[in-house]
C-alpha cells in the first residue's frame, strides 16, 4: 500500500502517530524479523520501558502490545466472571 508516493512498512508507524517529522519516521522502521524474532528498532521506542514486564532496547513494546499485560487482562476478566453458583469469586 503506498501512502503518498511512499510504501507503506519504509516507515515506523509509532513515530508517524507520535507526530514526528518526516525525516525522523522515514528513517527506520518500527520492527525488524530476524530470525523468526521480531525486534523493536525504533530508537524511541528502545529508550522506553514497558511498566508491565520491564521490556526495553530491542525486546521493547508499549503497555496495550504487552503480551504479560495481555495475560494477566484476562485473568482478571475471569476472575470478575460470575459463576454458574451465581458468586464472584
Amino acid at each position: 500500500m503506498r501512502t503518498r508516493g511512499f510504501v507503506a512498512g519504509e516507515w515506523c508507524r509509532l513515530c508517524r502517530n507520535n507526530g514526528e517529522t518526516f525525516e525522523v519516521l522515514s528513517s527506520h522502521t518500527l520492527h525488524a524479523d530476524v530470525v523468526g524474532t521480531r525486534l523493536t528498532t525504533c530508537p524511541v521506542l528502545q529508550q522506553l520501558m514497558c511498566d508491565i514486564c520491564g521490556a526495553t532496547g530491542v525486546l521493547a513494546q508499549t503497555r496495550s502490545h504487552c503480551p504479560e499485560g495481555r495475560a494477566a487482562s484476562v485473568m482478571l476478566q475471569l476472575k470478575k466472571t460470575e459463576r454458574r453458583s451465581g458468586r464472584i469469586v
